[in-house]
């Protein structure tokens, strides 16, 4: 049999809020190890689609398929769409300010031994994982609510990195990250890329998109456009 080209297949998706069609029957596709651009303006729905991948909403009931590698799948909450291999990267950021940056990292993972949480284990595998995305300058065991918040975004990346996702999904990520910061993001992206990564990538600022994408789908008014 041949290999599924896609590794994410929406079809046909519809949410309907009190009043308001969000989305309305509509059709996204993402191929293994592709940046996958997706655009329009403020309510096309994109975060609304996003959210439905995600777990946070849920389709209407009578709407399409959400299809992994050829299978369909229900993903009922956010637990189950990192079952799946799906992580995201919000962009009002989840995380917990008065914890650790390493406690960010393993937040519902903590490693243990013996019963313990392994605090060695966890600041050693932060630290590799800071260093490995050019943010050695932040130290595992900071507050992250002393970091700035272009740090503590490039935590929230570097969390939805961790979790070894099959597909990231990167909303609005360079909204608060200076130019060097953004170049960096985007080779971080093309590196996941080149280890089989899919990654869906949201953002307002054209040229960012159409520099990093291979592909781009385009929402207006919760309609697929193209």
């Amino acid at each position: 049999m041949p290999q599924e080209r896609y590794i994410l297949k929406m079809e046909n998706i519809t949410k309907t809020f009190p009043g308001v069609k969000a989305l309305d029957k509509v059709n996204f596709k993402v191929e293994k190890g592709e940046i996958h651009g997706l655009v329009g303006e403020n309510g096309a729905g994109k975060s609304t689609l996003l959210k439905i991948l995600m777990g946070v909403y849920q389709k209407d009931s009578e709407s399409g398929d959400i299809l992994l590698n050829g299978t369909k799948v229900d993903i009922s909450n956010p637990i189950m769409a990192e079952e799946h291999g799906l992580a995201a990267v919000y962009q009002h950021m989840m995380l917990a300010p008065q914890l650790s940056v390493a406690e960010n990292i393993f937040l519902g993972q903590h490693p243990t031994n013996k019963g313990i949480i392994d605090w060695d284990y966890m600041n050693r595998e932060t630290r590799k994982l800071l260093d490995s995305l050019n943010l050695s300058e932040i130290s595992p065991r900071a507050k992250l609510g002393t970091l700035t918040n272009v740090q503590q975004e490039m935590i929230a990346i570097s969390k939805a990195i961790s979790r070894n996702a099959n597909i990231l999904i990167f909303d609005e990520p360079t909204a608060l990250l200076a130019e060097k910061e953004t170049v960096e993001l985007h080779q971080t992206m093309k590196d996941l890329k080149k280890q089989g990564v899919s990654i869906i990538y949201v953002n307002h600022r054209l040229d960012e998109v159409f520099e990093v994408c291979d592909r781009v789908t385009v929402l207006r008014d919760g309609e697929y456009i193209v």
